[in-house]
């Protein structure tokens, strides 16, 4: 009795007992802050976006990627690929540890080193420790890492650079600041140790960065609430103007709304969905897309963020993204958060997103992320984006002399919902035209799943009888506002793309009895499409599809969602 139950602070100080019961006042007990993450606590104590790296890649990660490259035709290994990221990521830890970024590493298990194996290094796993120093000396490339516990760490390095290394000479203990110049360490050597950077690779599995921006004027955070796709509709999205004096750079996070409850702390299975962001260049006037000017990469993960310039008095459309929450019923909103250099011209409210513009922001996602898949003839393409929270399929015909007829086959896939509500689709994409075909997305509390996607695609002459036939792109059974951003939008000049993007954004919604009623007429103008394609309507020419010029398999992936 008497004395504080959980954390304690060195010479009794109170803030740290503070912190964790606010703490557990926000999840409802002490129990539910047990376990968690680093860049979980940097992101709720300061607010700022965090970054997590991972640091190693597995034996299958490494196989998949080396076939990937053996079939590009690229002239580098999987692995050498791997240090040239390490190579990058280096550079960056050197940027944000001189920007004042915080920074943690987090020690676990891995493939590579048992919790035995850690501790005999002198590390403890699983556990976090802090960032102190990064530093270049020479060809020596050195972290300096303190581990939370301070005096009363059980253990500390004992490989290369530790405290009693060989590799330490008194002039270069004096540079680090590991002794001052009368020979008196400077710290305490149990608790703080420096390591070589190939070996924090090594025995470490994560490099967590929050990106705290000390000089950000209060005027320039931006928070919005949005809601994200799902069944009753597209989702939200919000403009934001660039101040006219000079370019801002902003951070842009998404954070999805979560359980109360740390479902990780009491064993529960995780409720997040895969979340992503995309940043498109418009004009003020017309609100037509420019250019894409800048991603979040999605995942299935509490935020996810990501860096860009936003240039002097212009306008950006911010568009939250879920695919895997789309043919969910339930309502869930994301906060989309901006720290900028200077404060924003002007913000506007939240407001539900059109079917052009939900399409859009999907394609140039795609684009950014995925793979161009060119087909023949010229000015035909297809941009498969596949990553560990799902698969995303698009397609482009810039062609005016004959449409694109593309199938596809998810049949095979385990553990995943299809945004067309079925696995196999067949569509005609118009000439000038462009559409999102079909989106992958685990299926919910899913841990683990499996992709695999056939395709067979040819070309007809014409307009191909008015785009997607099978499945229609409504279905009244589940919702009518999600895939209807499947049909084929027009590549055309901007004065005819703003007008539509405009007309169907004051455009009043249609009745049900309207929607039910577009559904069956696109429903019999597909089957006779369909039909006319497998000549089995009169009138109907072989040579309506000029010949299946590819099928491909596209490997089965397993992945774990975790």
């Amino acid at each position: 009795l008497g004395t504080l139950a959980y954390t304690k602070a060195a010479r009794r100080q109170l803030w740290v007992p503070l912190i964790e019961k606010a703490a557990a006042k926000l999840f409802g007990c002490y129990e539910a802050l047990n376990s968690g993450t680093i860049s979980e606590a940097m992101s709720l104590f300061t607010g700022y976006p965090t970054t997590r790296e991972i640091l190693f890649r597995s034996p299958e990660w490494l196989a998949r990627k080396n076939e990937e490259l053996k079939a590009s035709g690229a002239d580098m290994t999987a692995e050498e690929e791997w240090q040239s990221e390490l190579e990058v990521l280096w550079a960056r830890l050197l940027t944000s540890h001189e920007a004042g970024y915080l920074l943690g590493l987090a020690c676990a298990p891995t493939f590579k080193h048992t919790r035995a194996d850690l501790k005999d290094k002198g590390l403890q796993a699983p556990h976090a420790y802090s960032v102190m120093d990064v530093r270049e000396v020479g060809e020596n490339r050195l972290l300096l890492l303190r581990n939370p516990w301070g005096a009363q760490s059980p253990r500390s390095w004992i490989g290369a650079w530790s405290r009693d290394s060989d590799k330490w000479t008194d002039e270069l203990k004096r540079e680090l600041g590991v002794v001052n110049s009368a020979g008196v360490s400077m710290y305490d050597t149990n608790s703080m140790f420096w390591m070589a950077w190939e070996d924090v690779v090594e025995y470490f599995a994560s490099l967590e960065i929050c990106r705290v921006h000390e000089d950000c004027p209060s005027d320039a955070i931006v928070r919005q609430r949005c809601w994200l796709p799902a069944v009753t509709g597209l989702g939200e999205m919000f403009t934001v103007t660039a101040p006219d004096e000079e370019d801002a750079s902003v951070d842009i996070t998404v954070y999805q709304e979560s359980n109360k409850t740390r479902e990780s702390a009491v064993g529960m299975a995780s409720t997040l969905v895969d979340i992503g962001l995309v940043v498109v260049r418009i004009d003020p006037s017309s609100g037509e897309p420019l250019e894409c000017a800048g991603t979040a990469k999605k995942d299935i993960m509490p935020e996810v963020n990501t860096e860009l310039f936003l240039k002097r008095g212009e306008t950006y459309r911010i568009v939250p993204l879920s695919f895997s929450h789309s043919m969910e019923l339930g309502h869930r909103k994301s906060t989309v958060a901006i720290h900028s250099s200077h404060a924003l011209k002007s913000v506007s409210p939240p407001r539900r997103m059109t079917s052009v513009e939900s399409g859009l922001a999907t394609f140039l996602y795609a684009t950014v992320h995925g793979k161009k898949r060119e087909v023949s003839p010229p000015g035909i393409a297809v941009y498969i984006c596949q990553d560990s929270s799902g698969t995303i399929v698009c397609a482009e015909n810039k062609r005016t002399d004959c449409s694109f007829v593309i199938e596809l086959d998810a049949s095979e896939s385990k553990n995943v919902v299809s945004s067309r509500g079925s696995m196999t689709t067949q569509d005609t994409i118009p000439p000038m035209t462009r559409a999102v075909l079909m989106t992958l997305s685990p299926e919910k509390n899913a841990t683990k799943f499996q992709l695999s996607l056939a395709m067979a695609h040819g070309v007809q002459p014409g307009d191909g009888g008015g785009g997607i036939f099978f499945p229609p792109p409504a279905d009244v059974t589940m919702h009518v506002f999600l895939p209807i951003a499947h049909r084929p939008q027009q590549i055309v000049s901007s004065s005819t793309s703003s007008s539509s993007a405009a007309a169907e954004s004051s455009a009043q919604p249609p009745s049900t009895q309207q929607r039910i009623k577009t559904l069956f007429d696109e429903f019999a103008r597909g089957i006779d499409s369909a039909l006319k394609l497998l000549g089995l309507r009169p009138g109907a020419q072989e040579d309506d599809l000029c010949g299946v010029v590819s099928r491909n398999q596209i490997r089965c992936i397993g992945h774990d969602s975790q």
